[in-house]
């Protein structure tokens, strides 16, 4: 729910900026715990709400983790257009010292932007302004509400969040340390572990990353791929996984095995054998057991067609018995 401070009373004309941005939908991957903290600093944060700011008072903070995207803000123009901006950009007192009040904005570059090329095009002055939320921010706080503000907006990509983690542990804090995985993972509701597993996307082929982005391959198997499969053998997974019809929304780790076992027994197997090899694994592992015990199963093709389970249950007995008698 929008929060009812005493101190927006007087903005109920305002209320359905608040109610677009005060109110924190957590994504679905989002933890518990990062959207209690967010709730916490979000509330705690919140300023004024300032209905029209000019376009020369806002500045983009550069050496930021999200980039920026010029296919968004061209999507954003018509909509500018057509309705305005209808959800504030969140912006905090920039510490430019000069007599002209002046924001840095935390989320929001994409709409300011779009609106700041609209008025440069157009000269028409209902652009040359943009509704904000004013927050109080101190720089210790600011890349963590970076990251709060504009991750609450948007289900990040796997190789998203490869950039933003690898932006943050190049950037130092104000303090002049550099940022753990520790409190690079509370900003984004991630354990360590996990983490340092993103990071090992740097080694995944260029192609195949887009399979970890769509979810098709899970995060989980990153390692495992990365030690198992060098770039050639990652890019022939790509081409085979690019062939199939329809594609797939989840090759699920029991396949992913499957690659590794066919690499590691032909290591320069092409698409077409990697294809043929799962395929021909895939049909065993569908096909019925012919025993229960799974022992005989493994070495079933040796055993005659016609020997029942009981018969051999009958002769691995005796010729057990045999060969501990001896000893």
């Amino acid at each position: 729910m929008a929060s009812k401070k005493p101190e927006y009373a007087s903005m109920a004309a305002n209320r359905r900026h608040f109610n677009h941005t005060t109110d924190v939908r957590v994504d679905s991957n989002s933890s518990s715990g990062l959207n209690q903290e967010y709730n916490a600093t979000w509330r705690k944060s919140l300023k004024t709400f300032n209905p029209a700011v000019p376009l020369e008072k806002l500045h983009v903070i550069n050496n930021q983790p999200f980039k920026l995207n010029p296919a968004k803000i061209s999507a954003l123009k018509p909509s500018i257009q057509d309705t305005g901006i209808i959800q504030p950009i969140i912006v905090r007192t920039s510490n430019i010292n000069d007599k002209n009040e002046n924001y840095d904005i935390i989320s929001g570059r994409h709409r300011y932007l779009a609106a700041k090329e609209l008025y440069n095009d157009t000269g028409d002055e209902k652009y040359s302004t943009v509704p904000c939320l004013v927050v109080e921010c101190p720089d210790e706080n600011l890349d963590k509400m970076i990251c709060f503000a504009n991750q609450q907006r948007a289900t990040l990509s796997l190789s998203e969040q490869y950039d933003l983690i690898t932006s943050l542990k190049q950037n130092n804090k104000k303090d002049g340390t550099k940022y753990t995985a520790e409190e690079i993972g509370e900003m984004f509701g991630l354990s360590r572990i996990t983490v340092f597993r993103i990071l090992r996307l740097r080694e995944i082929n260029s192609y195949l990353k887009k399979y970890f982005d769509n979810e098709v391959l899970s995060i989980l198997s990153l390692d495992k791929i990365n030690s198992a499969l060098n770039h050639e053998q990652q890019y022939v997974f790509y081409e085979y996984l690019t062939s199939l019809s329809p594609q797939p929304k989840n090759f699920v780790n029991s396949k992913v095995e499957m690659v590794l076992t066919c690499f590691n027994e032909n290591p320069g197997a092409s698409a077409a054998e990697l294809g043929e090899y799962i395929n021909e694994q895939s049909a065993k592992k569908a096909a019925k057991p012919r025993y229960k015990t799974k022992v005989y199963n493994q070495v079933s093709s040796e055993i005659p067609d016609n020997v029942t389970e009981a018969e051999l249950d009958i002769l691995v007995t005796r010729l057990l018995k045999e060969h501990f008698s001896k000893a």
